[in-house]
């Protein structure tokens, strides 16, 4: 079960039915691009040095808007090869991402090019602050692109809810912590009502990407559950696609 949004999960979902196993997404989160932002990113954009992207949503957001990307020759760092690939498709050139897709690693890559400068960051509404915390000696300009809300109907499809109910080993992949906490107080919810007490043959597997680790969570897990964390995305791949667990 995959609790992302049905664009992202999509090729992990491909991949997941390419290796024999049965797979679900779990739509939990609601994107909605916030348009005034949108045009004020693209007529401020050519001020700057570089250009940050920790999310492919933000640069799906650039295509609501006419973007005029052949005249930009500067950096553009994205979290991962993903929104590298999508900030390709848009028209950027100088496109440059860390092998450990999280902000530390991206910060990283952007001291290590850049002594000093001016960047505009294209966020979402809710993340964290640590990548303009981590570059407080740069100029960092942010401007939120879009929003993702909690989804509150249509999570989970008549057959994944029925498959909860009868495969003995389940296991749910949840690409941030927020991802995490809002789908697990809804699931919690479901299986305790689709279950009951009748869990004892059963196993739910929470892998989390969560680069501390668990540290900041307050989550204390029943006795048929197991949780794993992953510091980057390409740990979390790893565990699905180098190993037979499933």
């Amino acid at each position: 079960m995959i609790a992302r949004t049905q664009n992202q999960a999509e090729f992990m979902q491909d991949n997941i039915h390419h290796a024999g196993y049965k797979s679900h997404i779990a739509d939990i989160v609601n994107i909605s691009y916030l348009h005034d932002n949108i045009t004020h990113f693209k007529n401020i954009y050519s001020d700057y040095d570089g250009l940050i992207f920790t999310s492919a949503h933000a640069i799906m957001a650039l295509q609501y808007t006419a973007f005029d990307t052949t005249l930009w020759d500067k950096s553009v760092y994205c979290v991962g090869e993903k929104t590298a690939t999508l900030a390709k498709n848009l028209g950027f050139k100088n496109i440059l991402y860390p092998q450990d897709s999280h902000n530390i690693a991206m910060a990283d890559l952007i001291k290590k090019n850049h002594i000093s400068g001016r960047f505009l960051y294209g966020a979402g509404v809710f993340r964290k602050k640590n990548l303009e915390d981590i570059l407080s000696d740069y100029t960092i300009d942010t401007v939120e692109l879009y929003r993702a809300d909690e989804n509150t109907h249509g999570i989970l499809s008549d057959d994944a809810v029925q498959d909860i109910k009868t495969f003995e080993n389940i296991h749910i992949t949840c690409f941030s912590q927020r991802i995490f906490t809002l789908f697990y107080g809804y699931f919690d919810k479901l299986y305790s009502h689709l279950r009951g007490d009748s869990v004892k043959n059963q196993n739910i597997y929470w892998h989390v990407l969560d680069k501390n680790n668990g540290k900041n969570m307050d989550f204390t897990p029943k006795n048929y559950e197991k949780i794993c964390f992953y510091s980057s995305s390409q740990g979390l791949y790893k565990f699905f696609f180098d190993k037979t667990m499933l």
